[in-house]
């Protein structure tokens, strides 16, 4: 599954949750394994509109079965069938789906949880998520203490609700503490990743295929973005940026590519909703010294880093070793490297960059200058920009092992060579 279960119910243990219930796409997918498109897609409608709400609530009590409030729209249960979730029970608001005929037995087995959530559905006839949330809660007899809920996806009539029928619970913002359970990745998760990543170096090779002299970054934007698509991922954003003059993430532009230009792609992507995040730095033609030293010394800053990292290591120790490493041969004279955790969102918890940020809601306050653990996942990043030669950077996605890291960013680092 998605969720770190054992880390999420020691946390909140030790917070004093009694349930953890997530109402954004991203906390609803962790702690559903399920991702219905519509919650993320319309997911900034989500307040003006409850026909697009989904939550999904885990009691610490592991003996008490989780719960599912989703809306009765065909999509919805759709989504819910083809990818179904550990937690088995429904509850779903909105006007009863019909099942009609029941499916045959040749049928696929989405077909037959399909019809099975439709007779549910006309079993329990909520209305609202509101009050669907509030049955799966009394189901439980889950009617006092303490849940943990990032409340930013729930519409707050919906809340209110809530707190009027169920006076003895006390909800409180757990947004960020969200963000520090998923810290540490489930080996599902980190195959997601590994693949988001695989797919994101599908669309680089593309990219570089077009950086040809007379292409436009507009065109080696649109071949990224056809390659993550064929790999079967959804591109999220491709800053490309070439020639002398490319001295920030630039939108595409119409600038034609000649031969001699640096070409630089800063891109990511999701695959099932997990974020790949990497650059590529390349050379229309052979790269000019001041290029190969450049990309060198962040390289060897990147390297490093990497020999720090290991669990119980805080964060600021590996930036010092990135910094040292990177300005050692002396072509930088100034660090300016940064990181970040990857996983449900591009730039997940913590944000590895000083000043060091805290991370606080009303159960967490911490800096993000955190130690080290086995399972973080997070990219570490150096990048120049020189007027008259352009962008070169370097970045790396890493796990973190018991013993180390592992790279999960399947291309070479190098400045690749392309052909004039």
């Amino acid at each position: 599954m998605l969720l770190n279960r054992e880390r999420a119910l020691g946390i909140m243990a030790d917070s004093g949750i009694d349930v953890l219930l997530g109402t954004t796409a991203v906390n609803f997918t962790y702690l559903s394994g399920c991702s219905p498109w519509h919650h993320w897609v319309y997911r900034l409608n989500t307040r003006e509109n409850f026909a697009f709400q989904y939550y999904a609530l885990v009691p610490r009590n592991p003996d008490i079965p989780g719960a599912i409030v989703s809306p009765n729209r065909p999509g919805s249960i759709s989504c819910l069938a083809q990818w179904p979730s550990w937690i088995e029970d429904l509850y779903l608001f909105g006007p009863a789906t019909e099942p009609g005929q029941a499916p045959p037995a040749k049928a696929p087995p989405e077909v037959f949880r399909l019809y099975d959530m439709a007779l549910t559905s006309r079993e329990r006839g909520l209305k609202s998520p509101g009050e669907a949330l509030v049955r799966a809660l009394r189901d439980r007899g889950l009617t006092r203490g303490v849940i943990g809920i990032d409340s930013a996806g729930m519409k707050p009539a919906q809340l209110e609700y809530a707190q009027r029928e169920l006076p003895d619970i006390q909800w409180k913002e757990a947004g960020e503490l969200f963000r520090y359970i998923r810290m540490v990745k489930t080996p599902e998760e980190v195959a997601l990743l590994r693949k988001a990543a695989e797919i994101n170096w599908k669309g680089f090779q593309a990219l570089l295929k077009a950086a040809v002299p007379g292409n436009t970054e507009i065109d080696l934007s649109c071949a990224y973005r056809a390659g993550v698509s064929l790999a079967g991922g959804m591109t999220v954003f491709c800053n490309n940026s070439c020639g002398p003059w490319a001295v920030n993430h630039w939108e595409p532009r119409d600038y034609v590519l000649q031969p001699g230009n640096s070409v630089y792609c800063d891109a990511g992507c999701t695959n099932r909703y997990y974020h790949a995040d990497t650059n590529v730095s390349a050379a229309l033609g052979e790269p000019t010294q001041l290029h190969r030293d450049l990309f060198q010394a962040m390289s060897n800053g990147i390297d490093a880093a990497m020999a720090m990292i290991r669990p119980g290591v805080k964060f600021s120790d590996v930036m010092a070793a990135q910094s040292e490493g990177t300005l050692a041969s002396g072509a930088i004279k100034a660090f300016g490297g940064f990181g970040h955790a990857v996983g449900l969102e591009p730039r997940d918890l913590p944000m590895i960059q000083t000043p060091w940020q805290t991370a606080e809601d009303e159960f967490l306050k911490v800096s993000h200058d955190l130690p080290l653990e086995a399972g973080m996942v997070f990219n570490l990043e150096n990048n120049t920009r020189r007027m008259g030669l352009g962008s070169i950077a370097v970045e790396d996605t890493l796990l973190v092992t018991p013993t180390g890291c592992e790279s999960l960013t399947p291309q070479e680092r190098e400045i690749i060579v392309l052909p004039v």
